[in-house]
């Protein structure tokens, strides 16, 4: 995880600082600190393929990563290749998709639509959904988990 950084401050040491400065300190530190910011790049998250099938990349799971503080959330990248689709699934969490490129067919429960770059799609927890990649690129997307995925909240149907 060279690319996570993480930033905060200890006031018992550092009581000078406050914020909006910020401090990078020590991971090997055993000091409690008050966190502020989490940063990690997609860079440095491997890749793997999710059990709908898609290539995805988890930036944020509370139930993983420490010093996400309070969230309740997982944030993942994900990839669908040109021509493919996720396969049928339902969270037992409620789940977003945010666009970033490409475009494909989104599918809940019986509901059709199609889907681009911008859209943001909500798809509501228990509900049966897929999504394909119609265009001529690679379907691209951020999905938000709430609460944060876990892998017995996923039951993959085909």
């Amino acid at each position: 995880m060279a690319d996570t950084k993480i930033f905060a401050f200890n006031p018992e040491i550092d009581s000078s600082i406050s914020p909006p400065f910020r401090k990078i300190i020590d991971k090997t530190s055993e000091c409690w600190f008050d966190v502020f910011m989490f940063i990690r790049s997609i860079n440095s998250v491997p890749g793997f393929v999710a059990g709908d099938g898609c290539t995805l990349r988890e930036l944020l799971n509370p139930a993983k990563d420490s010093g996400l503080g309070e969230i309740r959330y997982s944030l993942a990248h994900a990839t669908v290749p040109k021509g493919a689709s996720t396969a049928r699934h339902r969270l037992t969490s409620s789940e977003l998709y945010y666009i970033i490129s490409g475009s494909g067919l989104m599918h809940i429960d019986e509901e059709i639509e199609h889907v681009g770059s911008g859209d943001a799609v909500v798809i509501p927890a228990g509900a049966v959904q897929y999504i394909e990649s119609a265009g001529d690129n690679d379907l691209s997307f951020l999905c938000i988990v709430d609460p944060a995925w876990i892998p017995s909240c996923e039951t993959v149907l085909d």
